[in-house]
């Protein structure tokens, strides 16, 4: 299963490059038609030295490399120093922001063509990137939607998709020659030496290396994707793909059989590539300079000439502004290995409720400071509505804390609001890990709090019940006299129809209660009430001469909290386990985009 999974993130990264160019109408077009296409070279390594070596063969008045960029200056320089090229630059910003440059080349390794890809378009220049596009299929869409964005050519080098051969077999495909396509045997592998393409963090592996090639041709000939993938084979040490085999479905029937190594051999002996489109057609690519293709009925055989043709093509559609529309094939923003739509549907689902829940914090810390600075503005706002319920909660220390709890529970919102919308809009792993790591310590503290009240019930009644009898002590009165801590009471015991901690005798132990009561045996709220917002009794004798017929004196509000959660446990539990589950999903989605 480990090697399946890494397996369909690498297929994924492929395919989902599989358009050659975006199908887009480009916002500028070169000011001077005639004049040659200005490259710059970003990297010095052999592909770059291969490419480089196929525009010293073009005409100067077609192709010019203008400047080249290494990780290192000497290799810059060097590299310069082969192909006289003029200019050369340590590291890639440098590079891309040169005016004189039309098209950046890449040809770095795999691990850095998002981060040159996104310099170089940021810059205004066309790219051309060397296979495979990127490590993974996000960063291939954002590499696309940045090239459309800003109307500029963007392509991967698959170089076989420019060879003559390639178009013979469309051309025969098309014509319905070949019959219908039924199945694909694909093969290629060669050992490779100790070099940055048997790293992981590098991008390296068989099926991201040299996979590119044999999946790409499966699309190319199927012109849809897989609705089935199967893949099996072999990891080094470090979680490398060293062997890979993978079987396609399609939906016509189709299949294609991939076969990729970069296992290395003593002999040093290489495996060569071999495909095969049953029973009418064999493609084998043996040498980088032929690529003749057998025919039941013909052969065909046209010279490659390596690198030099994407160099032409690149220039051909810059100049016409357009891009390579004949030979873009399905591509694969769904489905391919679930990346995709999972990616896609995980993105949106954070936005749109990390969005909800921004709007709403941002309103009550808004609210909470207007509190803080203005409280008299609402206060005035909240007693010009006239109403004896809305006026009886501008109690001035009620407000004071309704202050800090709003602006506490805004800030909450605010801030995993802005980090869940911006990280999945952004797709930024950082702001994305942040929003994960706050919704996990959120929720081990939900689930602390929810295991100790089930765990130890004694001592959460314990707790709440030495809570009440503290606040009990401060306890005034309803109407003019009453405070906050009167407020909280007279609606406890209003909204659960009890008095006091366990009786009403609870209140002698308030010393401005015993001394302010009068006559009255217990306050108007352990009364039944007509009105429980304005605390207005039944009976107007109630709080002189209280029964059990018209009040609950005798009925404390701590064992009647404790009626409620038992009575109501289930709901408790289902509600929680709602909000942990939200948020455990929540912080998943976070880090599958991340």
């Amino acid at each position: 299963m480990k090697f399946v999974s890494k397996s369909l993130e690498r297929i994924a990264a492929i395919t989902t490059t599989n358009d050659i160019a975006s199908d887009i109408k480009f916002k500028r077009k070169r000011e001077k038609l005639m004049a040659p296409l200005r490259w710059g070279i970003a990297s010095a390594g052999r592909i770059s030295f291969d490419f480089a070596n196929a525009l010293s063969t073009l005409p100067e008045v077609d192709h010019k490399i203008v400047a080249v960029g290494a990780r290192n200056l000497t290799s810059a320089r060097d590299f310069a120093k082969k192909f006289d090229i003029p200019k050369y630059y340590e590291g890639y910003d440098k590079l891309v922001k040169d005016e004189n440059i039309d098209v950046i080349y890449i040809g770095s390794i795999v691990a850095t063509h998002f981060e040159i890809g996104m310099l170089a378009l940021e810059a205004g220049k066309h790219v051309l990137c060397e296979k495979p596009l990127s490590i993974n299929e996000k960063q291939s869409r954002k590499l696309f939607e940045t090239a459309r964005a800003k109307g500029l050519f963007f392509a991967e080098a698959i170089w076989s998709r420019y060879f003559e051969s390639y178009k013979y077999i469309r051309q025969r495909v098309d014509n319905g020659d070949l019959g219908e396509i039924k199945e694909i045997e694909l093969e290629f592998g060669f050992p490779l030496a100790d070099t940055e393409r048997l790293f992981l963090k590098n991008g390296g592996g068989s099926t991201l290396d040299l996979g590119i090639y044999t999946i790409q041709l499966s699309l190319w000939v199927y012109r849809t994707e897989p609705t089935k993938v199967t893949a099996f084979g072999k990891l080094n040490d470090d979680g490398l793909d060293m062997e890979f085999t993978g079987e396609y479905k399609f939906p016509n029937g189709g299949i294609s059989h991939d076969n990729l190594t970069i296992t290395k051999s003593d002999s040093g002996e290489k495996k060569s590539s071999v495909e095969k489109i049953r029973n009418n057609i064999s493609d084998h690519h043996q040498s980088p300079s032929l690529q003749p293709i057998f025919i039941v009925q013909n052969y065909f055989n046209h010279p490659a000439r390596k690198f030099s043709t994407k160099a032409t093509n690149t220039d051909a559609l810059i100049r016409e502004g357009k891009s390579q529309q004949t030979s873009r094939e399905p591509s694969s923003h769904s489905k391919m290995g679930n990346s995709d739509v999972g990616s896609c549907c995980a993105k949106y689902i954070l936005c749109i409720f990390n969005f909800i829940f921004f709007i709403l914090g941002s309103l009550v810390l808004g609210l909470g400071l207007w509190l803080l600075f203005d409280k008299n503005s609402l206060l005035s706002l909240m007693k010009s509505v006239n109403s004896e319920h809305i006026e009886r909660f501008t109690e001035p220390k009620l407000i004071d804390q309704t202050v800090y709890l709003l602006i506490t529970i805004g800030v909450l919102m605010f801030v995993l609001g802005f980090l869940g919308y911006c990280g999945a809009m952004r797709e930024s792993q950082c702001l994305l890990s942040l929003y994960g790591v706050f919704l996990i310590i959120l929720l081990v503290l939900e689930i602390v709090v929810f295991v100790f009240a089930i765990a130890y019930q004694d001592v959460a009644r314990d707790e709440t019940e030495s809570f009440l009898r503290s606040t009990i002590k401060e306890y005034k009165s309803s109407g003019k006299e009453e405070d906050a801590v009167s407020l909280m009471w007279n609606q406890l015991m209003a909204q659960f129809q009890c008095c006091g901690v366990n009786s009403y005798s609870d209140f002698e132990t308030s010393s401005f209660w015993v001394n302010n009561k009068g006559s009255r045996t217990i306050p108007e709220a352990c009364c039944q009430l007509s009105d429980k917002t304005l605390i207005k009794p039944l009976d107007l004798n109630c709080p002189y001469s209280p029964s059990d017929i018209n009040s609950y004196y005798m009925r404390g509000c701590q064992p009647a909290l404790v009626e409620f959660f038992r009575n109501n446990s289930n709901t408790i539990i289902g509600v929680m386990s709602g909000v942990i589950l939200i948020q455990l999903f929540a912080a998943f989605l976070a880090f599958c985009i991340s």
